[in-house]
């Protein structure tokens, strides 16, 4: 049966170590680290609900031209490239190290059918990529008679001509009043001395000839080179006589398979004909691929996704309705979404993620674009100590993105950053901002008071965030709450020791005592000490960690201490006396 625990405001059941931290009377769960998850559009790739899990999303900062493959360009690709290199700070030194890109928009693949004539098609090419770029892809084919040679043109560059076909598999003779026919899986030989072969029996072609060969009145060779072949590239036949001339199977519906394979990989073959070559066609563009749109239930998801594993931070890449940006052409006409419902989503996936039972800590950034006072609203209306909003265009290269594109910054900076360190007054790799009717350099205070993040220009003329905010407003004095600098270090504390003591869970309490456990944990915080996590001040006797205890109460091992959590300095206050010279 199951045994419940009580921790922390939580029933638990399931065997592992759990943390909690507290502040003063008042206790919160308090996460860990991860990476960055970015959540958005894309020109190019299909979206995260055909993805076959996250980690074909995850790309290191070394993998631009990947992420330039498989999105092509837009909103995740831009994000991408700020994420990685966010910081142009001496403190920090570039971005995230990894990054989760999850694609919401539902992009169709252009593609076009290769008619074999007026009433069949041959083959359906497919732009792999998707989007509507692929509408830009051109193919044509010149047919001679006795080869093709096929012009595909990509998107993005020149066409290149290649040519196929005319090529011998192997030869074969046969009795008079016999005919031949080559399906998907068998070698049929019908009428006198009727013999089929399974492709299972003879997967190359010198195992085919082989067995035909046993056959009295047959006779076959292999074609040079082509012995250790298989057999799946022999043109499909029907009926065609035999007799004693050579009849000639070639290769020609494999080599146009092949092409694409080799030469045009981003382009998918489905081939309706397997035998013979394309006819002459004119030189004509794929068509229905398309941009898609994005809906709320596409972000809801794939933030539900996201839980599965552990982030440090989750940006989604909006700012704004989606009516806004298809009048902008930010987004599809199709899209529907709300920035409201994007917000409260976000909010309560880095709430649940982090909850004692949830053990995968987070904190969100996110972007509203919008005039001060609805920033302010907006702010006040999430107000959450794991969400900061950000209220800034910014300029990256010579183009303005909306806020949502700061909120990258800010997060990739923290994912960079020494664990605790805060943004306050360091450079962001930005070449400019801007709002409509805020100005940093009169109305910071306010700005402030309304829980909001935004940059100003230093006095070096470097644009730098303003203090490490987030939307939390309820409670001045509860310090860890307010700053997402000291959460990320005490989300890394609390992770470090749930991770180092969940190697006890499963242990005989005849094997590990409770001081054994004790000396491990004192390892722990001397690893934090010296990361910098937590401070060797004078209350905590210079260890950064004071009122260590370990209790055994049956199966369950009870910890508790007071750690002295890291903080930054945010006010230097000079009191300044002068005097008459003597």
């Amino acid at each position: 049966m199951a045994i419940r625990v009580n921790f922390a405001g939580a029933s638990l059941t399931k065997p592992g170590s759990y943390s909690n931290l507290t502040v003063g009377q008042a206790g919160v769960a308090i996460p860990a680290v991860g990476t960055v998850a970015i959540i958005g559009e894309a020109d190019g790739g299909i979206p995260f609900s055909e993805e076959a899990g996250l980690s074909k999303v995850s790309f290191g900062p070394d993998e631009k031209s990947a992420v330039k493959e498989k999105f092509v360009d837009g909103p995740l690709v831009d994000a991408y490239n700020l994420v990685i290199q966010a910081s142009k700070d001496r403190q920090i030194t570039g971005g995230a190290q990894e990054v989760l890109l999850l694609k919401t928009n539902r992009s169709t693949r252009a593609s076009l059918n290769v008619m074999k004539d007026s009433m069949t098609v041959y083959a359906t090419l497919t732009d792999k990529v998707g989007g509507a770029k692929g509408n830009n892809i051109y193919y044509a084919c010149e047919n001679n008679g006795t080869t093709a040679t096929i012009t595909i043109t990509p998107a993005d560059g020149v066409g290149k001509p290649k040519t196929i076909g005319n090529t011998p598999v192997m030869k074969i003779t046969g009795p008079g009043m016999s005919s031949l026919t080559i399906t998907d899986t068998a070698f049929t030989v019908s009428g006198a001395s009727a013999f089929s072969i399974p492709f299972s029996e003879a997967p190359t072609i010198a195992a085919l000839v082989e067995k035909i060969n046993t056959k009295t009145g047959f006779g076959a060779t292999a074609a040079d080179k082509m012995s250790s072949k298989l057999v799946d590239r022999l043109d499909r036949v029907s009926n065609v006589s035999l007799s004693s001339s050579e009849f000639t199977v070639k290769q020609d519906a494999w080599e146009f398979r092949d092409l694409f394979s080799v030469e045009f990989p981003k382009i998918q073959v489905s081939q309706s004909v397997k035998s013979g070559l394309p006819p002459t066609a004119t030189k004509k563009n794929f068509e229905g691929g398309a941009k898609g749109g994005t809906l709320s239930s596409d972000v809801q998801n794939c933030l539900d996704e996201l839980l599965k594993r552990r982030v440090n931070f989750v940006v989604p890449l909006f700012s704004r309705d989606s009516m806004l940006d298809a009048s902008e052409g930010a987004t599809d006409p199709s899209s529907s979404y709300s920035i409201d419902a994007i917000h409260a989503a976000t909010t309560s996936h880095v709430m649940l993620a982090s909850t004692t039972k949830g053990r995968k800590e987070r904190q969100a950034w996110v972007g509203y674009k919008g005039t001060f006072d609805d920033s302010a609203a907006k702010a006040g209306a999430i107000g959450n100590h794991r969400v900061s909003m950000c209220i800034q265009d910014v300029q990256i290269g010579s183009t303005m993105h909306r806020p949502h594109m700061l909120a990258v910054a800010a997060a990739g900076m923290h994912a960079a950053a020494a664990i605790g360190l805060s943004t306050t007054f360091k450079s962001v790799n930005i070449l400019g901002f801007a709002h409509q009717d805020f100005d940093p350099e009169t109305q910071a205070e306010k700005a402030i008071e309304a829980n909001l993040t935004f940059v100003e220009t230093s006095p070096s003329g470097a644009p730098r965030f303003v203090l490490d905010n987030n939307t939390y407003g309820a409670d001045a004095d509860a310090w860890i709450y307010n700053r997402p600098s000291v959460i990320y270090a005490g989300d890394f504390a609390s992770y470090l020791i749930r991770l180092s003591t969940e190697q006890f869970v499963g242990q005989r309490n005849s094997d590990v005592s409770p001081e054994s456990i004790k000396n491990l944990l004192v390892t722990v915080f001397d690893s934090l000490r010296s990361l910098g996590v937590i401070v060797a001040d004078a209350l905590t006797g210079g260890k950064g960690y004071k009122d260590l205890s370990v209790k055994i109460n049956g199966s369950i091992v009870s910890v508790d201490v007071t750690l002295a959590l890291v903080e930054n300095y945010e006010f230097i206050l000079n009191d300044i006396k002068v005097q008459r010279a003597g």
